[in-house]
């Protein structure tokens, strides 16, 4: 499969996700030319995915690297200088 047939996969995986998850709300947009509806698609599917992590319905996979550890220790860094304050949640929760 090549790079525009992964991107074409993937824009269609988006407007079925805004099928399934709102008749209205894909009605309404499918009267938008046809790269802006792929586009509020995409974004309509970021969106939704973003809502069931926070909602806890979904668990990305995420590959825990040193790295990635890192830049979870400078955000709480920053973040303890910004607040001035001790986090509510347990740290666990944040990575």
């Amino acid at each position: 499969m090549n790079r525009n047939e992964s991107i074409e996969e993937a824009f269609l995986e988006c407007e079925e996700i805004c099928r399934q998850a709102s008749s209205t709300f894909f009605a309404t947009f499918s009267a938008l030319p046809f790269q802006k509806r792929r586009a509020v698609h995409a974004v309509y599917a970021l969106c939704r995915y973003l809502d069931d992590i926070a909602d806890g319905d979904t668990h990305p996979v995420v590959q825990e690297t040193e790295y990635l550890n890192n830049l979870v220790n400078e955000r709480d860094k920053l973040l303890q200088s910004i607040h001035q304050t001790s986090m509510n949640n347990s740290k666990e929760e944040h990575r």
